[in-house]
């Protein structure tokens, strides 16, 4: 993928992108679900996944785990990351607001849990977040 951009370079590009969304079309018009669209920019989809890498490196550490377990764990934290951002995009694209920021939780913990099985000794209360 290229080098790490630093914090700034990063925060920059980010903004760079937002500004051609709301220079597209009327503030009001632009919605979350357009913004989610904008994954699919090159530029975009870069950040994503260096964000998304550090994301799961930090979990892995955070677990302590080592040899198999890590690897084991890494290939699950991947996949779950994956599920985590497609569910994310389809709950802020549904028009009729059908599940609950409570119901989307819970879908993407158990979700987690089932994914990781043995490969990492976390429990519920170590992943619950503000709600």
């Amino acid at each position: 993928m290229g080098r790490r951009l630093a914090p700034a370079a990063r925060r920059d590009q980010i903004l760079d992108v937002g500004a051609e969304q709301f220079a597209a079309q009327p503030y009001e018009q632009v919605h979350i679900a357009d913004v989610a669209a904008l994954a699919g920019d090159p530029l975009i989809e870069g950040i994503i996944s260096e964000e998304l890498a550090e994301l799961r490196r930090r979990m892995l550490n955070a677990g302590g785990l080592h040899g198999r377990e890590r690897v084991r764990a890494s290939i699950a934290l991947s996949g779950w990351l994956a599920f985590v951002r497609a569910v994310c995009v389809e709950w802020l694209a549904d028009p009729d607001h059908t599940l609950t920021r409570e119901e989307v939780r819970e879908m993407c913990l158990g979700a987690l849990l089932s994914a990781l099985g043995e490969a990492a000794p976390i429990t519920t209360p170590a992943l619950e977040c503000p709600r």
